[in-house]
């Protein structure tokens, strides 16, 4: 479970950082996809103040940088697969903005969970969770579940549709496995015009869609209730 376990499982690694970028938003504008999805995050009420936001799958930090620029008060514990990326992070990354990120990789976190138990306010997937393949979001998901504090929410952004499933059945929808250990607040597809959709070398528009969760089941009073 250390590495995300994609069709080319050297998706992400890239040496020059434009490749980096690239991987992560192919056709889109950088900032004005990079602002959008901010103000989605806004619009549907997941942003906070003074919250400990898990950016997992963060690439380069796109996201976790714009969030601690545009909100003073959140810190961001952002995580990723790469090695490569979590180092490109560092160079991306304006330096005054540093001090409230911290770059740690996914094996890291997942083989440390007690040490990061309710921690968070919110835990994001940002074009990032359905490259993970169906039984390691499986296995993921009910460690990063608690991750989460009392009324901690998950929010997922991409593609509806997972990349890989388990072996001989298609991939679950990313709304089907979010239901099996969180409860789906909100819906929403924000933009018709994201990253496009590779089909049989043809090219065209695909909708990203937003999810907004929370955890199922109730914690102790001394760490966080679920509903």
């Amino acid at each position: 479970m250390s590495r995300f376990s994609v069709k080319n499982p050297r998706r992400f690694d890239w040496d020059n950082i434009d490749d980096a970028k690239k991987s992560i938003l192919w056709y889109d504008d950088w900032d004005e996809a990079t602002e959008n999805t901010i103000e989605l995050m806004q619009k549907m009420g997941v942003i906070k103040a003074e919250s400990l936001v898990v950016d997992w799958g963060c690439g380069v930090g796109r996201i976790a940088s714009k969030l601690v620029e545009r909100y003073r008060n959140v810190t961001v514990l952002a995580v990723d697969c790469s090695i490569k990326m979590l180092r490109h992070a560092l160079s991306y990354i304006k330096p005054q903005y540093l001090r409230k990120i911290v770059l740690v990789t996914d094996e890291f976190i997942l083989s440390h969970t007690n040490l990061f138990e309710n921690c968070a306010d919110l835990v994001i997937f940002i074009e990032a969770f359905q490259h993970i393949p169906e039984p390691v979001l499986d296995q993921m998901l009910p460690r990063i579940e608690k991750l989460l504090k009392k009324n901690g929410e998950l929010f997922v952004f991409g593609n509806r549709q997972l990349e890989i499933g388990y072996k001989d059945k298609a991939p679950s929808t990313v709304e089907e496995v979010i239901k099996r250990y969180f409860e789906l607040e909100k819906s929403q597809v924000p933009f018709q015009r994201y990253a496009v959709n590779v089909t049989n070398l043809l090219y065209g528009p695909r909708p990203r869609y937003g999810f907004v969760a929370k955890t199922k089941q109730p914690k102790c009073a001394c760490a966080f209730n679920k509903l």
